[in-house]
C-alpha cells in the first residue's frame, strides 16, 4: 500500500507550484485592470483600434483636451506675436536710401491718388479663402466624422495665416533693412516739384510729410505681392490637392481613384478655377507697378 505521506521535496514542489499559480493569477488581474483602465480611456478620449481619434465619442472635457493638443493654435499665436514685434520695431524711422541728382529719376514718378488694390484687401481675401476651405472640408470631404474634419479645417485655416503673417514680418523686416525709395518718392519728398540738394553729401532735401517719406522709403519688397502670393499659393496648392491627390471620399472621388470618368473631366476642367488664388495674387503682384508704388525688382523679390 502506497504511503499518502508527503516527502520534504514534494511539500516544496507543492509550494512553488501554488506560488507561481497565486503570481500568475495576480499578474492576470493586473493585466485585466490595465486592459479596463485602457478602455475606459479610450472610450473617454474617442480612440480605436487604428488609434486615429473618434471625436463622436468625446465628452465636452475630453473634446477641449484634444482641442488643445490637435490644433496648432500655439504657431499661430507665435506668428501673431512676431508680426507685432516687428511693426512695433518698424515704428523707428528707416535707413536713407541715397536719391541724389543721379539718380532721382529713377523716384520720380507720380503718386497715384487711389492704389487699385488696398492694404485691407490682403486680409479679406485670406478670410474669404478660409470660408472656402472650412465648407471644403465640411460639405465636399466625406470621409471621418464630422469633428475631425472640423480640426484639421482649422489647422489648415491657422497654417494659411500663420504663413501670412511670418511672410509679412519678413518682408517688413526686409523693407526697413533695405530702405529703397518708392518709384514716387520725389513727389512725397518735395511736393512743390522743385529739387533741391545738400552741397555736402549731395542727397535730396525733403521738404514734405515726414511720415510721407519715410513711408516712400519701403519700397524692397513688395509686401502686397508676398502676402498675395503666399496666398496665392498656399490656396491653390491647398485646392489642388484636395480635388486630385488626396485620399478622401468625395461626391467625385473615392479614395485614389474617380467615381466616373464624367467626373474626371469635370475636375480637369476645373483646373483653372483651382488656380484662381494664384492667378489672383500675380494680378495684385501686377497692380503694385501699375501704381508706381513699386518697382518690378520689388515685386518679384516679394513674390
Amino acid at each position: 500500500m502506497r504511503s499518502s505521506k508527503r516527502t520534504p521535496f514534494q511539500k516544496t514542489k507543492t509550494l512553488d507550484t501554488f506560488a507561481a499559480t497565486t503570481l500568475s493569477s495576480f499578474g492576470n488581474m493586473a493585466q485585466v485592470r490595465d486592459r479596463n483602465q485602457a478602455a475606459r480611456s479610450m472610450d473617454e478620449i474617442g480612440y480605436g483600434e487604428d488609434e486615429t481619434p473618434h471625436y463622436h465619442t468625446l465628452s465636452g472635457k475630453a473634446f477641449h483636451a484634444i482641442m488643445a493638443t490637435d490644433v496648432s493654435w500655439p504657431n499661430f499665436l507665435l506668428a501673431v506675436l512676431f508680426l507685432a514685434i516687428v511693426y512695433f520695431a518698424g515704428s523707428l524711422s528707416p535707413g536713407q536710401w541715397p536719391v541724389t541728382e543721379a539718380n532721382h529719376g529713377l523716384f520720380d514718378f507720380p503718386k497715384p491718388g487711389r492704389e487699385q488694390v488696398p492694404s485691407w484687401v490682403l486680409f479679406l481675401i485670406p478670410g474669404l479663402f478660409s470660408v472656402v476651405i472650412v465648407m471644403v472640408e465640411l460639405k465636399l470631404n466625406q470621409s471621418g466624422t464630422g469633428r475631425s474634419r472640423k480640426i484639421f479645417a482649422l489647422n489648415v485655416v491657422f497654417g494659411l495665416w500663420e504663413a501670412l503673417f511670418v511672410t509679412l514680418a519678413l518682408t517688413q523686416l526686409g523693407k526697413y533693412w533695405v530702405s529703397e525709395p518708392r518709384p514716387d518718392f520725389m513727389t512725397r519728398c518735395r511736393p512743390d516739384g522743385s529739387y533741391e540738394y545738400d552741397n555736402t553729401t549731395g542727397f535730396v532735401i525733403c521738404n514734405g510729410d515726414k511720415d510721407e517719406i519715410d513711408e516712400g522709403r519701403l519700397s524692397f519688397p513688395s509686401g502686397h505681392s508676398s502676402a498675395s502670393m503666399v496666398n496665392g499659393v498656399y490656396c491653390t496648392a491647398y485646392f489642388i490637392w484636395t480635388a486630385y491627390y488626396r485620399d478622401i471620399e468625395t461626391v467625385y472621388r473615392c479614395g485614389p481613384h474617380w467615381r466616373s470618368r464624367k467626373w474626371r473631366q469635370v475636375a480637369h476642367m476645373l483646373f483653372f478655377l483651382l488656380a484662381f488664388p494664384l492667378i489672383l495674387g500675380l494680378a495684385i503682384t501686377c497692380s503694385r507697378v501699375v501704381d508706381h508704388r513699386h518697382s518690378p525688382a520689388d515685386v518679384v523679390a516679394g513674390a
